[in-house]
């Protein structure tokens, strides 16, 4: 039996630990996207393998992995940072190598490939960007929303490993979708309220702020000011909603009282009651209620006033 002697061990014990920590320093190199240095640090562990035969056969798949895996992520590093510039032909064609190394190397890992699909993805979404920009600055507020929906889409239909590693990118045009729709819900809103369609536009408000107020964004002064539009038309459309609603039940309930009090009226007139509001009173809010009457041969106005207490829930005529 061979003893290693402590003089043999100590220069293995040293290979051993320099081309660790060269590994170790590689690694955090890579993190930080010190692309140069980390190169650097591989190839030092190269050598280090070579001037050592006695750790050759344990490491040397161990760094030629890694550094396989380095090549790979500093490519996609490299097509990542072309993305952000927009040199979109150049993160295609890092791409493009990236995949070539994936076909080339059995060394790449799980999640290297599934870095690979995700570049792939965020590729995607980069090349559908400047569309939906567009839109947006120029308050196609619709078409905006739509576009960058179709982004999201894209993501949402990935496997969870990517929406994971795309997630900071993902909020990113989530948010902008949302102040693009709620523009656009403003929009609708308004013309809503120009057709005095007052639940409609309290629907588009109510949705536009749920998706500005949901989404923990930090908040720019256009955002800010976004909300303070909509919440005040909101608070507007609320009350003019809830005027209209209770004009409603205060004309089905207000041809009994005009049959009782005008006997004479003709039936067909009844068909054109209408409550209007006028003010309101503390707790009370105080409506017109009319109708042609033609019962004399001659069309003429009927009109009652009526209020509305908010306490109780009752309708009260106001006699003159």
């Amino acid at each position: 039996i061979y003893t290693l002697s402590l003089h043999d061990a100590l220069p293995i014990w040293s290979a051993k630990t320099s081309v660790g920590l060269l590994l170790k320093q590689a690694a955090q190199a890579e993190k930080q996207n010190n692309w140069d240095n980390a190169d650097d640090l591989y190839r030092e562990a190269e050598t280090r393998l070579r001037e050592s035969a006695a750790i050759t056969a344990e490491y040397a798949p161990i760094v030629q992995k890694r550094r396989s895996g380095f090549r790979l992520r500093r490519t996609l590093g490299q097509a990542a940072e072309a993305m952000s510039k927009n040199r979109l032909d150049s993160a295609r064609s890092y791409l493009q190598q990236a995949r070539q190394m994936q076909a080339t190397s059995q060394d790449i890992s799980r999640e290297d490939s599934i870095l690979i699909d995700a570049t792939h993805v965020q590729l995607q979404i980069y090349e559908m960007l400047p569309k939906a920009k567009q839109a947006f600055e120029r308050r196609q507020w619709k078409e905006a929303t739509a576009l960058y929906q179709q982004a999201i889409s894209l993501v949402d239909n990935s496997p969870p490993e990517i929406r994971q590693s795309l997630a900071d990118l993902l909020h990113q045009i989530e948010r902008t979708r949302d102040v693009a729709f709620a523009n656009q819900a403003l929009r609708e809103a308004s013309r809503a309220a120009g057709r005095r369609d007052w639940a409609s536009a309290v629907r588009l408000e109510d949705a536009a702020l749920s998706r500005l107020n949901s989404g923990h964004y930090d908040q720019s002064p256009e955002v800010v000011e976004l909300q303070r539009r909509l919440e005040g038309q909101l608070a507007q459309h609320r009350q003019h909603s809830g005027q209209a609603n209770l004009g409603k039940a205060l004309e089905s309930r207000g041809a009994a009282y005009f049959r009782s009090s005008f006997p004479n009226i003709p039936e067909k007139d009844l068909a054109s009651l209408k409550a209007t509001f006028l003010r309101r009173e503390g707790a009370r809010q105080i409506y017109e209620l009319s109708c042609m009457d033609s019962s004399g041969g001659r069309a003429s106005k009927l009109a009652v006033l009526f209020a509305y207490d908010e306490r109780s829930g009752q309708w009260t005529p106001i006699r003159n």
